[in-house]
């Protein structure tokens, strides 16, 4: 938050203070003929004159769009850092017809079919990009357990590409690379999808939303389902239907939600139910898409509960979304649970999900699962009954190890 605040220096000291301590400073023509002058991009109708409105929206977006950037900068940190980097075996693939449709693809070798883990990246949806080398550690992990894996660029939202259309164009990535499975010696029923921030909800979205999957379609990739098989979403938010960010997020409030819809390219006075975006936002809403039969899921946010943009509280409540539908879910947070410590290795957690469970690399995931369990019951947070456990349990000759569902896995 400081960032941004430490823009606004021409308007003067006490307004950096005042914005610090999260007071609403009032700001005068004087200041604000300054402010436009430093940031002509905040005068959002290009009148020429900057109003309080219109700054008041600039500085929300601004937040969010730093908490967004740091988040994307931290989850990638998070993914491995031994200091050694490793290209990708395939460079600059298109998967589709935009010019930023692109895809970097690190394939391993094995003597079957591997499956495959999608790196979506951050970034709300209008900043960041794919990966261009991934960690030296991680990668010898993938081949240790037969894995390859991809990381994409996909086209940013604007009021010329809707959202939905945005998310589509990812789900492009996965058909795609079905397509291409013989090719690449990928198991096209073994797909897994994470990221952070918008690259966690577009991961979701590919786990919950209904098969994509066109069998009469010209295109033969769009005759590709759509659908992944396990899902790591961080800080992730509990609908992509910006209208409905604070009815989950206790911080944030309508005058963001302009400030949102601004930054995206509508009009912020859009009316929300115009027949013309209904569509829209009911493909954008999870608790309308979880289902019982959908990919098994690891949500993990942490950040405390003054973040706006990947507020805690949000996170938990598309784990109560996703809990209430019948998902394999769990849920590791710093806040309102307090288990983070608990959270798998996430890509042993994938790899857990996506090899075949009598595999040496499958069990090693297993094994891995069944220590994470351990850890919890000594906290006091047992799992007990949840299908992922039974499932761990069973592929390693276990009993199930604790008796009852209590806490939050």
């Amino acid at each position: 938050m400081m960032k941004w605040i430490g823009c606004l220096a021409l308007a003067g000291l006490w307004l950096v203070s005042a914005a610090a301590a999260g007071a609403e400073p009032a700001v005068n023509d004087a200041q604000l003929l300054r402010l436009q002058k430093r940031f002509p991009e905040a005068d959002k109708n290009r009148d020429g004159r900057l109003t309080i409105e219109e700054w008041r929206e600039f500085q929300a977006s601004r937040r969010l769009a730093a908490e967004m950037g740091e988040e994307e900068a931290r989850a990638t940190r998070s993914e491995g850092d031994s200091g050694k980097r490793v290209p990708p075996t395939h460079a600059e693939i298109a998967y589709g017809p935009l010019p930023e449709q692109r895809l970097n693809l690190w394939i391993v070798p094995a003597e079957k079919p591997t499956p495959l883990i999608v790196h979506i990246h951050g970034g709300g949806f209008i900043q960041g990009g794919k990966q261009d080398t991934i960690d030296a550690a991680v990668h010898e992990k993938l081949i240790a357990r037969g894995v390859s894996y991809a990381s994409i660029q996909y086209r940013f939202q604007s009021a010329d590409s809707p959202l939905p259309d945005v998310l589509r164009g990812i789900a492009r990535s996965i058909q795609f690379l079905r397509f291409m499975a013989s090719d690449w010696n990928l198991d096209k029923s073994r797909f897994g999808a994470f990221g952070s921030s918008a690259g966690a909800a577009a991961s979701v979205w590919l786990g919950i939303r209904n098969d994509l999957a066109d069998a009469d379609h010209a295109d033969p990739v769009l005759r590709e389902s759509s659908r992944v098989q396990a899902v790591w979403a961080i800080s992730v938010a509990a609908t992509m239907d910006v209208w409905q960010w604070p009815k989950y997020n206790p911080l944030f409030s309508e005058r963001m939600v302009r400030a949102w819809i601004a930054r995206w390219g509508y009009d912020p006075d859009t009316d929300p139910n115009d027949p013309r975006i209904s569509a829209s936002r009911r493909e954008l809403h999870f608790p309308g898409l979880a289902s019982a039969d959908d990919a098994p899921m690891v949500i993990v946010n942490e950040h405390f509960a003054d973040n706006v943009a990947h507020n805690p509280h949000a996170s938990e409540s598309l784990y109560q979304i996703c809990k209430k539908a019948g998902m394999d879910v769990r849920l590791y947070m710093r806040e309102v649970v307090n288990n983070l410590d608990d959270a798998p290795d996430m890509f042993d957690w994938m790899i857990g999900r996506l090899v075949p469970s009598d595999s040496p690399a499958g069990r090693a995931g297993w094994g891995q699962e069944l220590e994470a369990i351990r850890r919890s019951v000594i906290r006091g947070q047992p799992y007990g009954r949840e299908a992922w456990v039974q499932q761990a349990a069973k592929s390693l000759g276990l009993a199930s190890p604790c008796p009852s569902p209590v806490g939050h896995a």
